[in-house]
């Protein structure tokens, strides 16, 4: 009987670097019985066009040309997965689908693997991407207003489309992880030997914060892209945060703030507590170092400063965007 494994994220939880090696290792996968289907993957590591294409079975929002190019694939995914035994399907946008869908049309063998992460820590990194890889402008007071934090809900809806399938939940935080390490750790969900994987260096998104942070935020105010467009903004300020890592540090994260999600989170995490790590007090553990103050150390004049010496003038030029 054919067994489909489907990774669904969580967002920020690891997913790219998974997902690279799972492409790094899908001959050592196929060799040992896995198919990480080559269809539907977009950019050809994730499968975020199946995830599209879910999204768009029933309730059509895209037009007749992309629908057309979806199907397309989709018959192309059936085809490639055909005789299949084990297939691993990865993609985080899958935690935005609706899982009768996903029933409906690949049928009960279906293992759901997810990762949960903290939720004041998952804002954080969700809010820090949103800035530095979008044109958001909201505080991060305005944007956690916005933020979605059961995570039971979420379990219950996929655990009711599938009944009689595994729900594998996971904790994404490095001291729980196999080996600290994502990827070691799906690789031991699946039963599978680590000696038989090759393991790059790991693969991560970038990610801005600090007074870097808020410098890209008050861009996203004003029509930066006549200086420097989105993309390359993009690749400088992370160069900016490997040349002054100072420019990353200093936050101290409002006590209110952190009170505010513990308590939208307190009832959805003692019930995904109780329904799938029964052998824990709690569901999480928060770091220490949210609750400790910090001072800036430094200024949007070291931001302009830092990124002048990556291109001449273009940090000046920005900076003198946000302080007419």
């Amino acid at each position: 009987m054919r067994e489909i494994i489907m990774h669904i994220g969580r967002h920020k939880s690891g997913t790219s670097s998974l997902q690279h090696f799972l492409v790094r290792n899908e001959n050592i996968l196929a060799n040992l019985g896995y198919l990480y289907p080559k269809s539907m993957r977009t950019p050809k590591v994730a499968h975020h066009s199946l995830a599209e294409y879910f999204k768009n079975s029933y309730q059509r929002k895209c037009s007749d040309e992309e629908w057309m190019v979806l199907d397309k694939e989709y018959k192309l995914l059936l085809k490639e997965i055909d005789g299949a035994s084990k297939i691993l399907l990865s993609s985080e946008a899958f935690q935005g689908i609706k899982p009768n869908i996903v029933e409906s049309l690949f049928g009960p063998a279906v293992t759901i693997v997810v990762y949960i992460r903290e939720q004041f820590e998952y804002l954080i990194s969700s809010y820090a991407q949103a800035v530095q890889n979008q044109k958001i402008t909201l505080t991060i007071d305005e944007y956690e207003k916005r933020f979605f934090y059961d995570y039971f809900s979420f379990l219950k809806s996929w655990k009711s489309a599938f009944p009689k399938s595994h729900i594998l939940v996971r904790i994404y935080d490095r001291k729980e992880l196999v080996d600290a390490d994502v990827r070691a750790d799906f690789i031991s969900v699946l039963g599978l030997e680590k000696s038989r994987f090759a393991f790059d260096v790991e693969e991560r998104n970038p990610s801005i914060g600090g007074i870097l942070l808020e410098f890209k935020r008050r861009l996203n105010m004003v029509g930066f892209e006549s200086i420097i467009s989105g993309r390359k903004l993009y690749e400088v300020l992370g160069k900016a945060a490997a040349v002054n890592p100072s420019l990353v540090c200093g936050i101290y994260w409002d006590l209110e703030l952190i009170e505010a999600v513990d308590k939208k989170c307190m009832e959805s995490n003692k019930l995904v507590c109780e329904s799938y790590f029964p052998e824990r007090t709690s569901l999480f553990k928060r770091k220490q170092e949210f609750y400790e103050k910090k001072a800036i150390i430094a200024t949007f004049n070291d931001v302009a400063y830092t990124i002048d010496g990556i291109i001449p003038g273009i940090g000046t030029r920005l900076l003198n965007l946000i302080s007419d």
